[in-house]
């Protein structure tokens, strides 16, 4: 009996602990971070997300993007606790997954700040849906910013935390990413001759055409509409005498060499 004892206590201690939900975010370029979960080691599915999502560095979550998720029942998180409308309950209206700003929790935060609260929820039949997936994307925000900034997660237990469908509290891992406050430069940067004064991109030849668009970019700065980019030789922001140089030197040659190094700084400053 003892024995016995021991052995059903040793696979006890030797079963597996439950997994953990993981919360992630991936920097998508151009101020969007999109924001994601994995619970595929847990037995049960996520309920329910309340997360406090913040950035730093000067910068602000601007808007949130409305195809990345969807509302309504089914299988997906699309049930916003902090913002349903159920005047009409035959036709809910499910509204944002920002939970607004006067709630417990979330005071102070919202769009236009640094820190939103997101809370998202699953609603659904198991007869006639299998659930959430155990993995995927939670939603995208657009952020404004200048420069580099950290975005970090944590859950929210004010809200609620994360909830399983049993009811129960997870282990949660929420790793923050590092978002790029650099955009990308235009595509005329990439070519090979454009640094040298082809300004039209057509094999490196320097002809009228190329004199037709510098000269209509000549003398104005960056952001001016009639500033040309493909002109910018140097890629200071200005098309000027510095410019008109290098162009003129190419077109006495007609032709450039290949050996523009890719890139530079956008925008110029």
């Amino acid at each position: 009996m003892r024995r016995s004892l021991f052995l059903i206590m040793a696979l006890m201690l030797a079963t597996p602990a439950l997994g953990t939900v993981v919360i992630t975010c991936n920097d998508e370029s151009n101020g969007v971070v999109s924001i994601s979960y994995n619970a595929s080691t847990e037995t049960e599915l996520v309920r329910a997300f309340a997360l406090d999502v913040s950035v730093d560095s000067g910068a602000t979550i601007e808007a949130i993007d409305g195809n990345s998720f969807s509302g309504g029942e089914g299988n997906k998180y699309g049930i916003f606790p902090g913002t349903i409308d159920l005047t009409d309950p035959n036709n809910p209206d499910w509204n944002s997954p920002i939970a607004p700003s006067t709630d417990p929790g979330a005071e102070g935060t919202g769009l236009g700040t640094n820190r939103v609260i997101l809370e998202m929820g699953s609603l659904y039949d198991p007869d006639v849906y299998a659930g959430p997936a155990t993995s995927g994307q939670l939603c995208k925000l657009q952020l404004d910013l200048t420069s580099d900034c950290n975005v970090a997660i944590v859950v929210e237990p004010t809200r609620g935390g994360i909830v399983m469908e049993d009811g129960s509290t997870p282990s949660v891992t929420s790793g923050g990413c590092s978002i790029s406050g650099a955009q990308p430069v235009p595509p005329c940067w990439l070519w090979l001759g454009q640094c040298h004064g082809d300004t039209v991109g057509d094999d490196l030849t320097i002809d009228l055409s190329d004199f037709q668009a510098f000269k209509a970019a000549f003398g104005y700065d960056y952001p001016n509409a009639n500033y040309d980019p493909c002109a910018d030789y140097d890629r200071s922001g200005t098309i000027d005498l510095s410019d008109f140089q290098t162009f003129k030197t190419a077109f006495q040659s007609g032709t450039v060499p290949g050996d523009c190094t890719p890139g530079g700084t956008w925008p110029p400053s």
